[in-house]
């Protein structure tokens, strides 16, 4: 499963997608039977061997690279803590 949002430039030239990936592992597939919805989150955060992404993950990478604000990223982010954490470590 893929969320993605269009974000702006930090030089105004147009828009860059920042996604998150969820990817249907055995392992997430067993949280989601039994109903763990709880636990997803922390699973995409440790799947990056796997293709998972979260979406505070790839706006620190947008970041990083300077094609996004930081500004535009906390406008964007779902868990501002994690982004934070993220961005100063």
């Amino acid at each position: 499963m893929i969320s993605q949002q269009l974000l702006p430039a930090a030089d105004g030239s147009g828009r860059y997608p920042a996604v998150e990936i969820l990817v249907a592992t055995s392992a997430t597939r067993n949280l989601i039977r039994r109903g763990d919805d709880h636990q997803i989150r922390a699973h995409i955060e440790t799947g990056r061997a796997e293709g998972m992404l979260t979406m505070e993950q790839s706006l620190v990478e947008l970041v990083r690279a300077g094609r996004i604000s930081r500004e535009t990223a906390f406008a964007h982010c779902y868990q501002p803590a994690d982004l934070r954490r993220h961005l100063d470590s």
